[in-house]
């Protein structure tokens, strides 16, 4: 079964002549009546009522409505290879942390969209470690994370590096500091200045609670209180709420800044969070993910 048999039993139905059909399309009408009869001998089964005119039999009524179906998917399937060499429709799958889904992930979106407002973009959301099991499957264009996959397997372009705060529940009152040059912080405190106070950290594995962790033995910060939470977004949650202090990426106080926290820059020196983009070397890299990749970028340079 190929496009051109399926054309000219069509024509056949349409036209209800095979003069006629053969005219239309071109080929002498033996040529076209050796054609279906041949293709009917194949099936067993006749098409047409060799009556005047021509009439659709129950087989070639089933047969007409399937190859009516498969022209029309096969259009569909041009018509969408046509669009993605033009950059106009097609799929971009991209995979991001709970934290990131939420404070960048959006923003990168969105500027994506006003380059390809027809592609769609099916975001993954889930653990890191999860998201690259996932990319590892070939199921994932790109991945948007903190944590530094396999060098080897995974190509990582690094958009850009981003401090840590400290933030504190309104329940504590204004914590006495000194100026901080960081956006969003209210001033810089020390370490000892947390001794006593309540905390809310993340499970162990994760950025944040080793660098809570080691606030607490390298300073020798006694917390009160630990709240442990399964994510950032959680904990962050949990401070707003009063519960305890958390410590929270800078991207994240720009997405919702309220009353209810103090931002505080720690005087003693913590790792910043790399946020980079990452695919696997294996998969193939289209056009979307290039540009997703570029665009993302020049979003980040410019702030």
């Amino acid at each position: 079964m190929n496009t051109r048999q399926l054309q000219y039993v069509i024509t056949v139905a349409e036209e209800r002549s095979f003069s006629a059909a053969a005219e239309k399309l071109m080929i002498s009408q033996p040529s076209l009546s050796q054609y279906i009869q041949k293709l009917e001998d194949e099936l067993g089964s006749p098409l047409f009522e060799r009556s005047v005119p021509i009439k659709l039999t129950y087989a070639g009524e089933l047969y007409v409505n399937m190859a009516r179906n498969v022209l029309a998917q096969e259009t569909e399937l041009q018509e969408k290879i046509a669009g993605m060499e033009n950059g106009k429709v097609g799929v971009l799958k991209v995979g991001a942390g709970y934290l990131n889904s939420v404070t960048l992930l959006p923003r990168l979106i969105a500027e994506f969209r006003k380059h390809y407002p027809n592609v769609q973009v099916e975001v993954f959301e889930d653990t890191e470690s999860e998201l690259k099991s996932i990319a590892d499957e070939g199921k994932l264009d790109l991945i948007l994370a903190t944590s530094h996959f396999s060098v080897a397997a995974y190509e990582m372009v690094e958009l850009y590096k981003e401090p840590f705060l400290l933030a504190v529940p309104a329940r504590y009152g204004e914590i006495e500091s000194e100026k901080s040059l960081i956006e969003m912080a209210e001033g810089c405190i020390y370490a000892k200045q947390l001794d006593g106070m309540d905390f809310v950290r993340l499970p162990q594995g994760t950025l944040i609670r080793e660098l809570t962790d080691s606030i607490f033995a390298n300073n020798h910060v006694k917390p009160g209180e630990v709240v442990e939470c399964k994510t950032a977004m959680s904990s962050y949650a949990m401070a707003k709420a009063g519960v305890g202090i958390c410590m929270v990426p800078v991207s994240v106080c720009k997405s919702d800044y309220g009353q209810q926290l103090h931002y505080y820059e720690l005087k003693e020196q913590i790792r910043q969070r790399h946020i980079a983009l990452y695919y696997k070397k294996s998969n193939f890299l289209g056009k979307f993910a290039k540009d997703f990749i570029d665009i993302s970028k020049k979003l980040f340079e410019k702030q």
